[in-house]
């Protein structure tokens, strides 16, 4: 026995096998494969999906998707979010926003008016985090020839940064 077939035996019995797969039926994604070495049979299955498009393509407050196999008509789904950071709008905040939606926005309407959520722009769905984000002005010359005073337009929070 040479080198290489006693190569080809370890890789074998090691679950590394030779050989291509083909599918069983035209309609199938079912594929087998016998190994050239060893003649061990192995099988799987192969989708071949098309692109990923929403699932009710009217409902624009969907996140929903799905495709489907070309081969055997297999269909996947999955939840495509496109979440986007918000400042809420606290005044007007509809009577039919989502319910976890006004309950933050009743938490913290008092606490800060930068506290933005992040929101999924088709569902509203909240994913449950939030951050400060200011909106700075421009610097300005604070009292001193040494510092620099800027104002965020929306909670009137002052930075001050001091030159050296």
């Amino acid at each position: 026995m040479g080198f290489r077939e006693s190569l080809g035996r370890a890789k074998c019995a090691t679950g590394i096998h030779a050989g291509d797969y083909t599918y069983d039926r035209r309609d199938s994604c079912d594929q087998t494969r016998v190994c050239s070495r060893c003649d061990h049979v192995s099988n799987r299955v192969r989708h071949n999906f098309n692109d990923w498009d929403w699932a009710d393509a009217d409902d624009l407050t969907s996140c929903r998707q799905s495709r489907v196999c070309l081969r055997c008509d297999s269909s996947e789904d999955r939840d495509n979010h496109s979440y986007e950071w918000i400042y809420p709008d606290y005044d007007s905040m509809a009577p039919g926003a989502p319910l976890l939606m006004q309950v933050l926005v009743g938490a913290v309407k008092e606490a800060t008016p930068c506290l933005q959520h992040q929101v999924c722009a088709r569902c509203s769905q909240l994913t449950g985090a939030s951050r400060t984000y200011h909106a700075w002005g421009p610097w300005q010359l604070g009292r001193d020839e040494t510092t620099s005073v800027r104002m965020c337009g929306r909670c009137r929070e002052q930075e001050t940064m001091v030159e050296e």
